[in-house]
């Protein structure tokens, strides 16, 4: 035999790549989508991996871009049907696959395979401080029905990663699988310079109307406010709410511009903007704050417990409940922008959290059989 034939008869088989179900369905805007095309990208660059992402909506457009990530697009569904189909077919379709991660919330109670859970909606764990709105009877009777799912899932799943320290700890009533902190990444954003603003001088909010993030208290305290530019808001709004909000604040001082699905706006509506108000009473990771300090924008920002571990003394903080506190915080990131504005940099990237994630894919896949 030849030294040649020698060395390859010794010379291992390669490892085959690690399969992964990626359960994505659930997101469609906001941060949840913002994750999972961001995360999920950044993971299946890792050399070893095979994503297959089931998605709804847009978020396939964008993570067909990426390598080695195979898109099965659905058409949206309705709530109930969506988790029938999720916990009946997708956990059926798991089976050939080494591991499932979920990126929203909901693990596949059914399903044999190990499985990775993102945990990133507080609303199943927590409840908004004494003085934030009543969510309507819609959003009260879909969040009592998930919350129960949600619990279940965390105890379900094999590994549960919390996106802030803010989700782990609120997730710490509730026995779970071992839970992972691998905080958000800032998203990448680059402004559009051809995008017009809709007015020269504006405070800019951006998050879509949910009952935490307040529109009503957000457009009494900034549009309403005379000493203050008008309020642009980007967010998405159903037209009855629209028209109803559109009366709120005297004319020239309110624009709510819809959703702004493109982030080349987005981030020149950031960069022109006099300052950024981030509203909310409830948020498992501070995404909007740390997209607008990333761009060197002056914020207020309410003071909650995501948004202080984000902002770490680049913004102003006010309790969300005042809407004087709100107004005079919004005065002072005008006037005065913090001190730690110039050197504020968010530590964590997706590439470090795909490396976290991978890791634990690692350590708890077992091979599947084709």
């Amino acid at each position: 035999m030849t030294a040649a034939a020698v060395t390859s008869a010794r010379t291992p088989e390669p490892a085959p790549p690690l399969r992964v179900l990626v359960n994505g369905v659930a997101a469609r805007l906001g941060g949840g989508a913002t994750y999972l095309v961001e995360q999920a990208g950044a993971l299946a660059a890792i050399d070893g991996l095979e994503l297959t992402v089931h998605v709804t909506g847009d978020v396939g457009d964008d993570l067909a871009q990426r390598r080695n990530v195979s898109v099965v697009a659905h058409a949206p569904r309705p709530l109930l049907l969506r988790l029938l189909w999720e916990q009946v077919v997708l956990a059926w379709e798991s089976r050939r696959y080494d591991v499932v991660w979920s990126t929203g919330n909901f693990a596949l109670l059914c399903s044999p395979r190990p499985q990775l859970l993102t945990a990133q909606n507080i609303w199943y764990f927590a409840s908004p401080a004494p003085g934030s709105p009543r969510p309507s009877r819609r959003f009260r009777c879909l969040t009592a029905l998930q919350r129960p799912l949600a619990r279940a899932s965390v105890r379900r799943a094999t590994h549960v990663v919390a996106v802030s320290q803010t989700m782990a700890s609120a997730m710490s009533a509730v026995r779970t699988a071992p839970v992972s902190v691998v905080p958000n990444a800032c998203p990448r954003i680059e402004p559009d310079a051809t995008s017009p603003a809709p007015v020269e001088q504006y405070v800019l909010a951006v998050g879509h109307d949910l009952p935490h993030k307040d529109w009503g208290r957000l457009i009494a305290a900034v549009a309403c406010d005379k000493h203050l530019p008008p309020l642009v808001i980007a967010g998405d709004c159903v037209p009855a709410r629209r028209a109803e909000l559109g009366q709120a604040a005297p004319p020239g001082r309110l624009f709510l511009l819809g959703a702004v699905r493109d982030r080349g706006q987005l981030a020149a509506l950031y960069r022109g903007a006099r300052a950024v108000v981030v509203h909310s009473h409830l948020e498992s990771f501070g995404l909007t704050a740390c997209e607008a300090l990333s761009l060197g924008c002056a914020v207020a920002a309410s003071d909650i417990p995501a948004h202080r571990e984000v902002c770490e003394g680049a913004a102003h903080l006010y309790d969300p409940a005042s809407i004087d506190a709100l107004g005079d915080a919004s005065r002072q990131a005008i006037s005065a922008p913090p001190a730690a504005l110039g050197s504020w940099e968010w530590p964590h990237t997706w590439r470090s959290g795909a490396q976290r994630l991978h890791t634990v894919l690692r350590e708890i896949a077992t091979p599947c059989a084709s």
